[in-house]
C-alpha cells in the first residue's frame, strides 16, 4: 500500500532498527551518529504548513519571473594545450 511505503516506519519497526544498531532511542542514535559540534541547537524556523495548491501557485508565479535566454555554453571551445599542473587540479 502507498501509505505504508511513504509514511515511514512504525513504532515496532523503529524499535527493531534501534535494537539492530545497538541504541536505546532515536536520540541516542543521533547522539552517536552526529557530532554535537555540527548540530543545530535551536528548532528550525519553518513556515506554517500550506496546502499544496497554494504552494504550487506560488511556485508557478516564481517561475513566471524567469527569463528564457539563449545558452552559449560549449560554443567557441577550441582544443588547446592545458599544462599538466592545471589538469591535475581541474580534471
Amino acid at each position: 500500500m502507498f501509505a505504508d511505503r511513504h509514511i515511514g516506519p512504525s513504532a515496532d519497526e523503529i524499535q527493531h532498527m534501534l535494537r539492530v544498531v545497538g541504541h536505546e532511542s532515536l536520540d541516542a542514535l543521533v547522539d552517536a551518529a552526529i557530532p554535537a559540534a555540527i548540530r543545530l541547537r535551536r528548532p528550525l524556523a519553518l513556515p506554517a504548513p500550506r496546502p499544496e495548491p497554494a504552494l504550487l501557485a506560488d511556485l508557478k508565479a516564481m517561475m513566471a519571473r524567469n527569463k528564457i535566454t539563449k545558452s552559449f555554453l560549449g560554443r567557441g571551445y577550441y582544443g588547446c594545450f592545458l599544462p599538466p599542473v592545471l589538469q591535475r587540479n581541474i580534471l
